[in-house]
């Protein structure tokens, strides 16, 4: 599998459980994502838990491929809050991206998919 990321790290202070999580806080718009080998036509259950640790009007998508899974704006601060989607794969190769706007903070922990 091929990933990436354009703004971000890991950090050591804000995980949801375990030691690591992954924290973006940007000045710009920036995206993080894996493509997996998947099945075409087979369900996977998506899972992830998000912190927004910044402030109003702040952003992020989560996409499954091309499908948007959520895209939170104004969220609440500071608590963490599981995500959890059946989704088909269209293809043999489906990317789980989480996109985020300018002046984003965000930690996301916790991320699992698993075919169904």
């Amino acid at each position: 599998s091929q990933g990436g990321i354009t703004s971000g790290g890991v950090a050591t202070t804000y995980a949801h459980s375990g030691s690591y999580s992954m924290f973006i806080y940007s000045g710009t718009p920036g995206s993080i994502w894996q493509s997996l080998t998947t099945t075409n036509g087979q369900t996977y259950q998506v899972s992830f838990w998000l912190s927004n640790c910044g402030a109003d009007g702040e952003g992020l998508v989560a996409l499954w491929g091309s499908t948007s899974l959520t895209n939170l704006t104004n969220s609440v601060l500071g608590s963490y809050y599981q995500f959890s989607f059946n989704e088909s794969a269209t293809t043999n190769l489906t990317t789980l991206r989480f996109d985020f706007y300018e002046g984003s903070c965000w930690t996301i922990d916790d991320v699992s998919v698993v075919q169904q």
